[in-house]
């Protein structure tokens, strides 16, 4: 992942991805993404400006999607995601556990590891959809905060 990005930033992405690619949508109405995230519409403008300034976001006329570039880190974000949720799984954390754990760090820990963890955790299967487990972590923090 070639862009440094904040857990928070990683939520309106993946959120984005599930919006669009998840539902078919062609774009993700800003409202849509208040509502489900419990954030202002203020904050949520705030955001959106943030991730299309860094080129990961493209405004449409009534919302937004994610730009190639955005896709590409987003992708990252669900398969970092899924691998560190595997590695603590193996090693005995419970599954809403390591969901809480990978969204906080996936963010930060080096392609490389995730590279040499996902080699070590291959055969052992996951449990939910990615985007989905995801979303449902970044939602509970939310509410917890």
């Amino acid at each position: 992942m070639d862009v440094d990005l904040t857990p928070e930033m990683a939520d309106y992405l993946v959120l984005i991805y599930v919006l669009t690619y998840g539902k078919g949508h062609r774009y993700a109405k800003p409202t849509e993404i208040s509502r489900t995230l419990g954030a202002s519409k203020a904050t949520v403008s705030l955001m959106l400006k943030k991730l299309r300034f860094r080129g990961l976001v493209v405004k449409e006329r009534d919302g937004v999607s994610l730009s190639q570039r955005g896709v590409s880190v987003c992708v990252s974000i669900l398969r970092r995601h899924a691998t560190i949720e595997k590695a603590l799984m193996m090693l005995g954390v419970d599954h809403d556990k390591a969901c809480e754990v990978a969204r906080k760090i996936e963010v930060v820990v080096d392609e490389s590891v995730i590279d040499l963890v996902e080699r070590e955790t291959v055969e052992f299967g996951l449990p939910c959809d990615k985007a989905t487990c995801r979303l449902e972590s970044a939602l509970k923090a939310r509410r917890r905060s």
